[in-house]
C-alpha cells in the first residue's frame, strides 16, 4: 500500500488528545481545568519522564488556541477526506 506522501499528500501530522467540557461550563472552571492540564504536561518531572518513556512530546494548546488548531488540522486533511468521499459538508 503506498504511503500518503507517495500519493502526493502532505502527511506530516501528530496525534492529539483533548479535554473537552460542555459549552455552558463556567469560565472559572474552564480556567482551572486548563491550568491543571498544562501543569500535568511538563511542569512535573514524573509526568515528563512518563511521557518521554512512551515516545510522547506534549505540546499544550490552551482553550483560546484550540479552535484555530482544530480548523488547521481539518483543512490539512480535507483533500484526503474529499478524495475518499469522507468529508463533512
Amino acid at each position: 500500500m503506498p504511503t500518503c506522501a507517495e500519493e502526493g499528500y502532505d502527511a506530516n501530522y501528530a496525534t492529539w488528545w483533548a479535554l473537552l467540557a460542555p459549552p455552558d461550563t463556567p469560565e472559572a472552571i474552564q480556567i482551572h481545568l486548563a491550568r491543571c492540564v498544562q501543569a500535568g504536561l511538563g511542569k512535573r518531572q514524573r509526568s515528563k519522564s512518563f511521557m518521554a518513556s512512551q515516545g510522547l512530546e506534549p505540546n499544550y494548546v490552551g482553550p483560546d488556541e484550540w479552535q484555530e488548531f482544530v480548523q488547521m488540522e481539518s483543512e490539512k486533511f480535507r483533500p484526503v477526506l474529499e478524495e475518499l468521499d469522507l468529508a463533512a459538508d
